[in-house]
């Protein structure tokens, strides 16, 4: 997970951050340029007793809903007011319906850019919500009623034919029961279509209006400060989607203390994005050789090899190491080519007693299999890797600039920007570590200042 964090977060905040701040700004402005909503409410209630639970409750809110946002009736409606567009799309944008609680109590709301035509509109839309409910409700009134009729004939007749029974001769007394019993399975039926019908009826939803339809007196604004940040939320997931697509297509490791992690070896120096005359170059550069001196030291037929981890980076790792070596007389070569000869065998110095001490230059961005590869490589070799250098930028200037001496000129500019510096004297000198800039974490290291502003900066190799 922290590998995951610091890999999308640490190496694409740039990403993440260029698409959180299109998708703040480009919300907020979406807000501020849409004209104020003006809205109608109208309060009604669905007849059928009260809701029990959030699943009645959704399911009238979802019928009124239908009801209210079927394009013919918001086709109406719009002609009512004025509105012109597509019935389907006003109905989206401008028509909703909002449930008040677990109830059966709901407000149709209707927003539009003008005060007039919402009004307008909420009525069309209640009244004709309400008439096509009601109507379907008084058609179940009139079935009610014919059946009702047709009970109440069919039962005066029996009563008619029971009467008649009593004095009525033995031969009719036959035919009147034959009649009677006859006519008991059609009541049955009407009676069952009429109890029927009345559950329906009871069940069946109707609409009452409790507030008729009154516009709002604030118009609805939508909020920049709200909408921005509802915009860089999702410009920032898009921008974790887009980050996670780029490290999964090419894996990439920033910053330098990460790549040296990567590479299990300790950061040697970082040369900063300046002209190798800059004195914080020198400074970096005088760290650099003061190791290496100290490590050849303890490895006399050790020969030190520069090597680039990008492919790209092997003319600037080969002029660093001719630099390098010209500057301190010391054996640093760049890449694998320059311990052959130019026939292909092995340069007559190696011997089987030399010992190749391996250094890995790379930017400060790189690509993570070519970090793989080049561990892999070394240890297939058996080289140790004494660390890394990291070189900020595709490009340095001043590589022709790089003398054995360096000039005033660029330890003066040092001193123009407050850096302190001193001259380095014979005696605080580590014997087989070059000459190079006495700067404040140079005194820090010999533990003496002699103060004197305005020394010359010095960069010569001491003979070995």
């Amino acid at each position: 997970m922290e590998e995951a964090v610091r890999r999308l977060i640490g190496g694409y905040w740039w990403l993440l951050l260029l698409c959180t701040t299109v998708g703040a700004v480009g919300a907020a402005g979406y807000a501020v340029h849409q004209p104020p909503q003006y809205q109608a409410v109208a309060r009604v209630q669905m007849s059928g007793g009260f809701a029990s639970s959030n699943v009645e409750a959704d399911a009238v809110t979802q019928w009124l809903q239908g009801i209210v946002t079927s394009p013919g009736l918001v086709q109406t409606a719009m002609t009512a007011a004025g509105v012109l567009g597509d019935p389907g799309v006003f109905a989206d944008q401008s028509i909703s319906v909002r449930r008040i609680g677990v109830s059966s109590v709901n407000d149709v709301v209707v927003s539009t850019p003008e005060r007039g035509q919402s009004l307008a509109v909420a009525k069309a839309l209640v009244a004709g919500a309400t008439r096509y409910s009601n109507r379907a409700r008084e058609s179940d009134l009139e079935r009610t009623h014919s059946l009702t009729q047709q009970i109440d004939r069919l039962t005066a007749d029996q009563g008619r034919l029971i009467k008649a029974l009593a004095t009525a001769s033995p031969g009719a007394v036959l035919e009147l029961q034959a009649r009677l019993s006859a006519s008991q399975p059609t009541l049955a039926d009407l009676l069952r279509q009429r109890a029927d019908l009345v559950t329906a009826t009871a069940a069946r939803s109707s609409i009452g209006v409790l507030d008729p339809p009154h516009p709002v007196d604030d118009p609805v604004v939508l909020s920049p400060v709200q909408l921005g940040c509802l915009g860089a939320l999702a410009g920032l997931i898009v921008g974790l989607g887009i980050a996670a697509l780029l490290e999964m297509a090419r894996p990439r490791v920033r910053g330098a203390s990460w790549v040296a992690e990567d590479l299990g070896v300790p950061l040697l120096i970082t040369l900063p994005r300046r002209s190798l005359t800059h004195p914080r170059t020198l400074e970096a550069l005088h760290e650099l050789c003061v190791e290496l001196s100290l490590t050849l030291r303890r490895h006399p037929r050790g020969r030190v090899l520069l090597l680039a981890v990008e492919p790209r980076g092997s003319d600037r790792v080969a002029r660093l190491a001719a630099e390098l070596s010209r500057s301190t007389r010391l054996p640093i070569v760049a890449g694998v080519d320059a311990l052959t000869q130019a026939d292909g065998s092995l340069d007559p110095e190696l011997g089987p007693d030399s010992e190749i001490l391996v250094v890995a230059v790379a930017p400060v961005v790189v690509s993570r299999r070519r970090l793989d590869a080049f561990a892999a490589r070394a240890a297939a070799r058996g080289w140790p890797v004494l660390g890394v250098v990291i070189i900020r930028g595709r490009r340095i200037r001043g590589w022709s600039e790089f003398p054995a001496a360096a000039p005033a000129a660029a330890h003066a500019d040092g001193v123009a920007r407050g850096r302190s510096a001193v001259t380095v004297r014979e005696r605080d000198l580590v014997p087989g570590v070059p000459h190079v800039i006495a700067s404040s974490t140079h005194r820090q290291l010999n533990g003496r200042s002699d103060g004197r502003p305005g020394a010359a900066t010095q960069l010569k190799g001491v003979e070995s």
